[in-house]
Protein backbone atom coordinates (compact mmCIF):
# COMPACT_ATOMS: atom_id res chain seq x y z
CA UNK A 1 0.00 0.00 0.00
CA UNK A 2 2.41 2.51 1.19
CA UNK A 3 4.56 2.23 -2.64
CA UNK A 4 1.95 3.14 -3.98
CA UNK A 5 2.12 6.82 -2.68
CA UNK A 6 5.58 6.55 -2.70
CA UNK A 7 5.51 5.56 -6.26
CA UNK A 8 3.01 8.68 -6.97
CA UNK A 9 5.25 10.90 -4.71
CA UNK A 10 8.49 10.03 -6.93
CA UNK A 11 6.58 10.87 -10.27
CA UNK A 12 5.16 14.15 -9.32
CA UNK A 13 1.79 13.28 -8.82
CA UNK A 14 1.68 14.20 -5.22
CA UNK A 15 3.83 16.69 -2.81
CA UNK A 16 3.64 13.95 -0.11
CA UNK A 17 1.43 11.85 1.83
CA UNK A 18 0.43 10.32 5.11
CA UNK A 19 -1.74 7.29 6.06
CA UNK A 20 -3.68 7.17 9.21
CA UNK A 21 -3.97 3.27 10.17
CA UNK A 22 -5.75 1.46 13.14
CA UNK A 23 -6.14 -1.54 14.63
CA UNK A 24 -8.77 -1.96 16.92
CA UNK A 25 -9.51 -4.66 19.38
CA UNK A 26 -13.11 -4.34 21.23
CA UNK A 27 -15.02 -6.72 23.90
CA UNK A 28 -18.71 -5.92 24.54
CA UNK A 29 -20.38 -7.55 27.20
CA UNK A 30 -24.04 -7.16 27.28
CA UNK A 31 -26.43 -8.10 30.30
CA UNK A 32 -30.40 -7.78 30.14
CA UNK A 33 -33.39 -7.08 32.51
CA UNK A 34 -32.43 -7.90 35.84
CA UNK A 35 -28.88 -7.71 35.00
CA UNK A 36 -28.52 -11.64 33.48
CA UNK A 37 -25.50 -11.84 31.25
CA UNK A 38 -26.92 -11.94 27.78
CA UNK A 39 -24.34 -11.93 25.09
CA UNK A 40 -20.28 -10.95 24.51
CA UNK A 41 -18.76 -9.93 21.68
CA UNK A 42 -15.21 -9.67 20.68
CA UNK A 43 -13.91 -7.89 17.92
CA UNK A 44 -11.12 -6.23 15.60
CA UNK A 45 -11.43 -4.45 12.91
CA UNK A 46 -8.69 -2.21 10.52
CA UNK A 47 -9.22 1.36 9.47
CA UNK A 48 -7.15 3.12 6.84
CA UNK A 49 -7.52 6.80 6.08
CA UNK A 50 -4.98 8.60 3.36
CA UNK A 51 -4.25 12.13 3.15
CA UNK A 52 -2.39 13.17 0.12
CA UNK A 53 -1.11 17.00 -0.57
CA UNK A 54 -0.10 18.96 -3.98
CA UNK A 55 1.19 22.24 -4.75
CA UNK A 56 -1.34 23.79 -7.08
CA UNK A 57 -1.40 26.85 -9.18
CA UNK A 58 -3.92 28.20 -6.16
CA UNK A 59 -2.14 26.97 -3.46
CA UNK A 60 -1.68 23.87 -1.53
CA UNK A 61 -3.89 21.21 -2.62
CA UNK A 62 -5.28 18.23 0.75
CA UNK A 63 -7.23 15.91 0.26
CA UNK A 64 -8.49 12.57 2.70
CA UNK A 65 -9.98 9.45 2.25
CA UNK A 66 -10.33 6.14 3.49
CA UNK A 67 -9.35 3.12 1.95
CA UNK A 68 -11.00 -0.68 2.39
CA UNK A 69 -7.92 -2.65 4.24
CA UNK A 70 -8.72 -5.83 2.20
CA UNK A 71 -8.05 -3.02 -1.08
CA UNK A 72 -5.60 -4.54 -3.96
CA UNK A 73 -2.92 -2.64 -5.45
CA UNK A 74 -4.93 -1.94 -8.35
CA UNK A 75 -7.61 -0.33 -5.80
CA UNK A 76 -5.62 1.75 -4.18
CA UNK A 77 -4.26 3.35 -7.57
CA UNK A 78 -7.61 3.99 -8.47
CA UNK A 79 -8.57 5.70 -5.45
CA UNK A 80 -5.25 7.81 -5.35
CA UNK A 81 -6.25 8.96 -9.15
CA UNK A 82 -9.41 9.77 -8.28
CA UNK A 83 -8.28 11.78 -5.01
CA UNK A 84 -5.59 13.15 -7.17
CA UNK A 85 -8.64 14.48 -9.86
CA UNK A 86 -10.41 16.15 -6.96
CA UNK A 87 -7.69 17.56 -4.91
CA UNK A 88 -8.10 21.32 -6.57
CA UNK A 89 -12.03 21.46 -4.25
CA UNK A 90 -9.89 21.20 -1.38
CA UNK A 91 -6.71 24.33 -1.53
CA UNK A 92 -5.49 26.83 1.11
CA UNK A 93 -2.80 29.00 1.34
CA UNK A 94 0.85 27.60 1.30
CA UNK A 95 2.35 26.19 4.23
CA UNK A 96 5.47 23.97 5.10
CA UNK A 97 4.88 20.50 6.26
CA UNK A 98 5.86 19.10 9.39
CA UNK A 99 10.16 18.62 9.38
CA UNK A 100 12.56 16.74 12.25
CA UNK A 101 11.96 19.68 14.32
CA UNK A 102 8.03 19.38 14.39
CA UNK A 103 8.21 15.57 14.89
CA UNK A 104 10.89 14.62 17.08
CA UNK A 105 9.63 12.52 19.87
CA UNK A 106 12.57 11.72 21.19
CA UNK A 107 11.59 12.50 24.95
CA UNK A 108 8.26 11.18 24.43
CA UNK A 109 7.18 7.65 26.48
CA UNK A 110 5.31 5.88 24.17
CA UNK A 111 3.60 3.94 27.20
CA UNK A 112 1.96 6.70 28.89
CA UNK A 113 -0.75 6.25 26.10
CA UNK A 114 -2.21 2.60 27.22
CA UNK A 115 -3.29 1.05 30.09
CA UNK A 116 -1.12 -2.33 30.34
CA UNK A 117 -4.12 -4.12 32.28
CA UNK A 118 -7.00 -3.28 30.18
CA UNK A 119 -4.69 -4.02 26.73
CA UNK A 120 -4.63 -7.87 28.64
CA UNK A 121 -7.85 -8.06 30.04
CA UNK A 122 -9.38 -7.21 26.17
CA UNK A 123 -7.62 -10.19 24.60
CA UNK A 124 -7.70 -12.76 27.83
CA UNK A 125 -11.55 -11.93 28.53
CA UNK A 126 -10.28 -11.35 32.54
CA UNK A 127 -12.34 -7.93 32.06
CA UNK A 128 -15.70 -9.90 31.91
CA UNK A 129 -15.25 -11.44 35.36
CA UNK A 130 -14.47 -7.65 36.40
CA UNK A 131 -17.85 -6.32 35.32
CA UNK A 132 -19.99 -9.25 35.97
CA UNK A 133 -18.71 -8.94 39.64
CA UNK A 134 -19.64 -5.13 39.48
CA UNK A 135 -22.90 -6.23 37.79
CA UNK A 136 -23.70 -8.19 41.10
CA UNK A 137 -22.32 -5.35 43.40
CA UNK A 138 -25.65 -3.01 41.40
CA UNK A 139 -27.87 -6.03 41.23
CA UNK A 140 -27.84 -5.80 45.35
CA UNK A 141 -27.70 -2.26 45.29
CA UNK A 142 -30.63 -2.56 44.14
CA UNK A 143 -32.31 -4.93 45.94
CA UNK A 144 -35.84 -3.79 47.77
CA UNK A 145 -35.99 -0.17 45.78
CA UNK A 146 -38.59 -0.25 43.01
CA UNK A 147 -35.89 0.16 41.10
CA UNK A 148 -34.55 -2.38 38.52
CA UNK A 149 -31.81 -2.50 36.22
CA UNK A 150 -33.28 -3.03 32.20
CA UNK A 151 -29.72 -3.36 30.32
CA UNK A 152 -26.56 -3.02 31.13
CA UNK A 153 -23.46 -2.57 28.68
CA UNK A 154 -19.93 -2.20 29.06
CA UNK A 155 -17.50 -1.25 25.75
CA UNK A 156 -13.92 -1.70 26.18
CA UNK A 157 -11.47 -1.30 23.32
CA UNK A 158 -7.62 -0.94 22.49
CA UNK A 159 -6.79 0.90 19.72
CA UNK A 160 -3.12 0.77 18.10
CA UNK A 161 -2.74 4.13 15.52
CA UNK A 162 0.08 3.77 13.28
CA UNK A 163 0.82 6.77 11.01
CA UNK A 164 2.91 6.68 7.84
CA UNK A 165 4.31 9.64 6.25
CA UNK A 166 6.52 10.80 3.44
CA UNK A 167 8.34 13.44 5.63
CA UNK A 168 9.06 11.57 9.27
CA UNK A 169 9.75 8.19 10.09
CA UNK A 170 6.58 5.78 11.45
CA UNK A 171 5.05 6.45 14.75
CA UNK A 172 2.94 3.97 16.71
CA UNK A 173 1.07 4.02 20.05
CA UNK A 174 -1.82 2.32 21.63
CA UNK A 175 -4.53 4.10 23.59
CA UNK A 176 -7.44 2.38 25.81
CA UNK A 177 -10.94 3.38 27.07
CA UNK A 178 -14.07 1.68 28.37
CA UNK A 179 -17.54 3.02 28.13
CA UNK A 180 -20.37 2.04 30.17
CA UNK A 181 -24.09 2.18 29.98
CA UNK A 182 -27.05 1.26 32.50
CA UNK A 183 -30.67 1.64 31.80
CA UNK A 184 -32.46 2.24 35.50
CA UNK A 185 -36.48 1.54 35.87
CA UNK A 186 -38.64 3.42 38.51
CA UNK A 187 -41.10 1.42 38.93
CA UNK A 188 -44.68 3.11 40.72
CA UNK A 189 -48.19 2.80 40.18
CA UNK A 190 -48.10 5.12 37.53
CA UNK A 191 -46.33 3.10 35.21
CA UNK A 192 -42.51 2.82 34.70
CA UNK A 193 -39.84 5.44 33.60
CA UNK A 194 -36.28 5.05 32.30
CA UNK A 195 -33.37 6.41 33.43
CA UNK A 196 -30.16 6.12 31.08
CA UNK A 197 -26.95 6.32 32.46
CA UNK A 198 -23.41 6.64 30.89
CA UNK A 199 -19.97 6.94 32.35
CA UNK A 200 -16.28 7.00 30.04
CA UNK A 201 -13.57 4.90 32.21
CA UNK A 202 -10.32 4.89 31.36
CA UNK A 203 -9.03 2.31 34.55
CA UNK A 204 -11.67 0.48 34.91
CA UNK A 205 -9.20 -1.61 37.51
CA UNK A 206 -8.92 1.60 39.93
CA UNK A 207 -12.51 2.74 38.77
CA UNK A 208 -14.87 3.06 41.86
CA UNK A 209 -17.76 1.37 40.27
CA UNK A 210 -20.21 1.30 43.69
CA UNK A 211 -20.22 5.11 44.12
CA UNK A 212 -20.76 5.46 40.41
CA UNK A 213 -23.89 3.23 40.81
CA UNK A 214 -24.85 4.88 44.51
CA UNK A 215 -24.73 8.27 42.66
CA UNK A 216 -27.42 6.65 40.16
CA UNK A 217 -29.72 5.10 42.09
CA UNK A 218 -30.22 8.88 44.27
CA UNK A 219 -30.34 10.76 40.99
CA UNK A 220 -33.03 7.98 39.69
CA UNK A 221 -35.07 8.83 43.35
CA UNK A 222 -34.56 12.30 43.22
CA UNK A 223 -35.73 12.74 39.84
CA UNK A 224 -38.70 11.22 40.40
CA UNK A 225 -39.61 13.12 43.58
CA UNK A 226 -38.29 15.87 42.15
CA UNK A 227 -40.43 19.34 41.52
CA UNK A 228 -40.76 21.19 37.99
CA UNK A 229 -37.92 23.85 37.73
CA UNK A 230 -39.30 27.84 38.20
CA UNK A 231 -37.70 30.78 37.40
CA UNK A 232 -33.91 31.60 39.21
CA UNK A 233 -31.48 34.35 38.99
CA UNK A 234 -28.49 33.94 41.53
CA UNK A 235 -25.60 31.50 42.46
CA UNK A 236 -25.20 28.24 40.61
CA UNK A 237 -23.19 25.92 41.60
CA UNK A 238 -22.15 23.30 38.77
CA UNK A 239 -20.89 19.54 39.92
CA UNK A 240 -20.71 15.89 39.04
CA UNK A 241 -21.33 15.20 35.26
CA UNK A 242 -22.45 18.86 34.97
CA UNK A 243 -19.26 20.33 36.05
CA UNK A 244 -17.44 17.55 33.45
CA UNK A 245 -20.01 18.53 30.53
CA UNK A 246 -19.55 22.66 31.09
CA UNK A 247 -15.58 22.25 30.61
CA UNK A 248 -15.98 19.74 28.20
CA UNK A 249 -18.80 19.27 26.17
CA UNK A 250 -19.76 16.12 23.93
CA UNK A 251 -20.29 17.67 20.39
CA UNK A 252 -18.49 20.99 20.81
CA UNK A 253 -15.91 23.35 22.40
CA UNK A 254 -16.28 25.56 25.74
CA UNK A 255 -15.94 29.01 24.23
CA UNK A 256 -13.14 30.27 26.81
CA UNK A 257 -11.16 27.39 25.55
CA UNK A 258 -12.26 27.46 21.96
CA UNK A 259 -10.39 30.77 21.42
CA UNK A 260 -7.57 29.57 21.71
CA UNK A 261 -7.65 28.04 18.80
CA UNK A 262 -4.84 28.90 15.79
CA UNK A 263 -7.47 28.95 13.20
CA UNK A 264 -10.58 30.24 14.73
CA UNK A 265 -7.26 33.63 15.46
CA UNK A 266 -6.57 32.83 11.36
CA UNK A 267 -10.04 33.56 10.59
CA UNK A 268 -10.71 36.61 12.71
CA UNK A 269 -13.23 34.61 14.68
CA UNK A 270 -11.57 34.77 18.19
CA UNK A 271 -10.86 37.71 20.34
CA UNK A 272 -7.87 36.79 22.20
CA UNK A 273 -4.54 38.27 21.69
CA UNK A 274 -1.53 36.72 23.31
CA UNK A 275 -0.87 38.81 26.64
CA UNK A 276 -4.57 40.36 26.83
CA UNK A 277 -7.10 39.32 29.44
CA UNK A 278 -9.02 36.23 27.37
CA UNK A 279 -11.36 36.42 30.71
CA UNK A 280 -12.21 39.70 32.69
CA UNK A 281 -12.32 37.68 35.67
CA UNK A 282 -12.96 39.60 38.73
CA UNK A 283 -12.78 36.33 41.61
CA UNK A 284 -10.94 33.51 40.72
CA UNK A 285 -8.83 33.52 37.36
CA UNK A 286 -8.61 30.95 34.55
CA UNK A 287 -5.13 29.15 34.00
CA UNK A 288 -5.91 25.99 31.47
CA UNK A 289 -3.45 23.94 29.53
CA UNK A 290 -3.89 21.59 26.56
CA UNK A 291 -2.16 18.37 28.22
CA UNK A 292 -1.76 15.71 25.47
CA UNK A 293 1.04 13.87 27.82
CA UNK A 294 -1.45 12.99 30.41
CA UNK A 295 -0.76 9.24 30.97
CA UNK A 296 -3.19 6.47 30.73
CA UNK A 297 -6.10 9.22 29.77
CA UNK A 298 -7.64 8.28 26.78
CA UNK A 299 -7.57 11.95 25.21
CA UNK A 300 -3.77 11.84 25.46
CA UNK A 301 -1.89 10.81 22.56
CA UNK A 302 2.05 11.75 21.63
CA UNK A 303 0.92 13.18 17.87
CA UNK A 304 -1.73 14.75 15.63
CA UNK A 305 -2.45 13.47 12.43
CA UNK A 306 0.67 15.09 10.57
CA UNK A 307 2.80 13.79 12.69
CA UNK A 308 3.73 16.93 14.98
CA UNK A 309 5.04 15.94 18.46
CA UNK A 310 2.41 16.52 21.49
CA UNK A 311 3.23 19.17 24.00
CA UNK A 312 1.77 20.53 27.00
CA UNK A 313 1.07 23.79 26.43
CA UNK A 314 -0.53 26.73 28.59
CA UNK A 315 -3.41 28.38 26.44
CA UNK A 316 -4.66 30.73 29.66
CA UNK A 317 -2.44 32.18 32.39
CA UNK A 318 -4.26 33.84 34.90
CA UNK A 319 -7.30 34.96 32.51
CA UNK A 320 -4.70 35.69 29.93
CA UNK A 321 -4.41 34.09 26.78
CA UNK A 322 -0.78 32.89 26.92
CA UNK A 323 -1.05 30.69 23.61
CA UNK A 324 -2.86 29.06 20.79
CA UNK A 325 -3.14 25.16 20.20
CA UNK A 326 -2.19 25.08 16.35
CA UNK A 327 -1.87 22.05 13.76
CA UNK A 328 1.40 23.34 11.49
CA UNK A 329 -0.65 24.71 8.90
CA UNK A 330 -1.99 27.55 11.21
CA UNK A 331 1.09 27.68 13.44
CA UNK A 332 2.48 28.96 10.61
CA UNK A 333 0.09 31.44 9.21
CA UNK A 334 0.31 33.04 12.31
CA UNK A 335 4.25 32.64 12.90
CA UNK A 336 3.95 30.62 16.20
CA UNK A 337 4.54 26.62 17.17
CA UNK A 338 2.76 23.79 15.91
CA UNK A 339 1.63 22.20 19.61
CA UNK A 340 0.45 18.54 18.04
CA UNK A 341 -2.36 16.40 19.66
CA UNK A 342 -4.66 18.98 21.77
CA UNK A 343 -4.98 16.57 24.40
CA UNK A 344 -6.42 16.76 28.15
CA UNK A 345 -8.74 20.15 28.93
CA UNK A 346 -6.22 20.73 32.12
CA UNK A 347 -7.29 23.48 34.52
CA UNK A 348 -5.62 24.37 37.62
CA UNK A 349 -8.14 24.31 40.87
CA UNK A 350 -8.60 27.10 43.19
CA UNK A 351 -6.80 27.71 46.06
CA UNK A 352 -9.66 27.14 49.11
CA UNK A 353 -13.00 24.95 49.18
CA UNK A 354 -15.78 27.17 47.38
CA UNK A 355 -18.04 28.65 50.22
CA UNK A 356 -21.61 27.42 49.56
CA UNK A 357 -23.82 30.61 49.38
CA UNK A 358 -26.91 30.16 51.86
CA UNK A 359 -28.99 29.96 48.95
CA UNK A 360 -28.21 28.81 45.49
CA UNK A 361 -28.91 26.55 42.97
CA UNK A 362 -26.47 22.90 42.39
CA UNK A 363 -26.81 21.47 39.20
CA UNK A 364 -25.45 17.90 39.28
CA UNK A 365 -26.40 16.66 35.37
CA UNK A 366 -27.91 18.04 31.94
CA UNK A 367 -29.90 16.82 29.47
CA UNK A 368 -27.34 18.20 27.20
CA UNK A 369 -24.57 20.80 27.28
CA UNK A 370 -24.36 21.54 23.73
CA UNK A 371 -22.88 25.77 24.10
CA UNK A 372 -22.19 28.06 21.07
CA UNK A 373 -18.18 27.51 20.79
CA UNK A 374 -17.54 31.29 19.16
CA UNK A 375 -20.17 33.16 21.32
CA UNK A 376 -20.33 31.47 24.21
CA UNK A 377 -24.36 30.99 24.65
CA UNK A 378 -25.93 28.34 25.85
CA UNK A 379 -28.99 26.74 26.88
CA UNK A 380 -29.36 23.74 28.84
CA UNK A 381 -32.31 21.43 29.82
CA UNK A 382 -31.63 20.45 33.53
CA UNK A 383 -31.87 16.58 34.12
CA UNK A 384 -31.24 17.12 37.89
CA UNK A 385 -30.46 19.62 39.89
CA UNK A 386 -31.16 20.58 43.81
CA UNK A 387 -32.57 24.18 45.23
CA UNK A 388 -30.54 24.35 48.57
CA UNK A 389 -31.62 27.05 51.17
CA UNK A 390 -29.50 26.22 54.17
CA UNK A 391 -29.23 22.59 55.15
CA UNK A 392 -32.03 21.22 52.62
CA UNK A 393 -31.89 20.25 49.43
CA UNK A 394 -35.06 20.04 47.42
CA UNK A 395 -34.64 18.34 43.96
CA UNK A 396 -35.84 19.49 41.14
CA UNK A 397 -35.88 18.67 37.16
CA UNK A 398 -36.13 20.46 34.01
CA UNK A 399 -35.62 23.76 32.90
CA UNK A 400 -32.78 25.46 31.14
CA UNK A 401 -29.72 26.71 32.78
CA UNK A 402 -29.15 29.84 30.14
CA UNK A 403 -26.47 32.61 29.44
CA UNK A 404 -22.81 32.91 28.38
CA UNK A 405 -19.98 31.40 29.04
CA UNK A 406 -18.07 34.56 29.00
CA UNK A 407 -20.28 36.52 31.48
CA UNK A 408 -20.27 33.43 33.96
CA UNK A 409 -16.19 33.29 34.09
CA UNK A 410 -16.25 36.71 35.08
CA UNK A 411 -17.82 35.83 38.49
CA UNK A 412 -16.71 31.81 39.01
CA UNK A 413 -14.80 30.18 41.97
CA UNK A 414 -13.01 26.90 41.23
CA UNK A 415 -13.11 24.21 43.89
CA UNK A 416 -10.11 23.75 45.32
CA UNK A 417 -10.57 19.26 44.57
CA UNK A 418 -9.33 17.80 41.31
CA UNK A 419 -10.65 15.18 39.63
CA UNK A 420 -9.51 13.32 36.70
CA UNK A 421 -11.67 12.46 33.82
CA UNK A 422 -11.38 10.72 29.99
CA UNK A 423 -10.65 14.59 28.34
CA UNK A 424 -10.76 16.74 31.53
CA UNK A 425 -8.74 17.17 34.82
CA UNK A 426 -9.69 19.82 36.72
CA UNK A 427 -11.95 21.41 39.66
CA UNK A 428 -14.48 19.23 40.40
CA UNK A 429 -16.72 21.97 41.24
CA UNK A 430 -17.25 25.85 40.07
CA UNK A 431 -19.74 27.87 41.28
CA UNK A 432 -20.73 31.00 39.23
CA UNK A 433 -22.14 34.31 41.48
CA UNK A 434 -24.86 35.05 38.49
CA UNK A 435 -26.87 32.27 36.71
CA UNK A 436 -29.71 32.12 35.27
CA UNK A 437 -32.42 29.63 35.29
CA UNK A 438 -35.40 29.34 33.26
CA UNK A 439 -38.67 27.31 34.45
CA UNK A 440 -40.68 25.71 32.20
Amino acid sequence: MRKVFQDAKANGYIKAFTLNITHEERRNLYFERDLKPESILHAKNKKINATIFKDTESGLGEYSFSLRPDATEEDIKQELKSAIDLISTSVSKPYNLPDDKNTDDSDIDYNLFSNAYLIEDIKSGNVDDLVTTQTGVLREMLHGKPIICNALEFFSKSVTITLQTSYCKDKTYITTSCYMEFVLTWQSEQGETEHIVYEKIDKPETFDFKACFREAILSVEDTNRAAKAVDYDGPVLLCGAANYNFWKPDLTMNAVIAHCSARLSYLGVSSYKIGEPAVHSENDRLTIFTNPLLPENSSSGPFDQQGVTSRRICLLEESRCAAFFASKQYAEYLNTEATGGFGVIEILPGTAPITRPERHIEIVSFASFVPDQVSGDFSAEIRLGYIVEGKNRKPFKGGLFSGNIFELAKHLHLNDKVIEKPGYMGPDMVLFDNGNIVGL
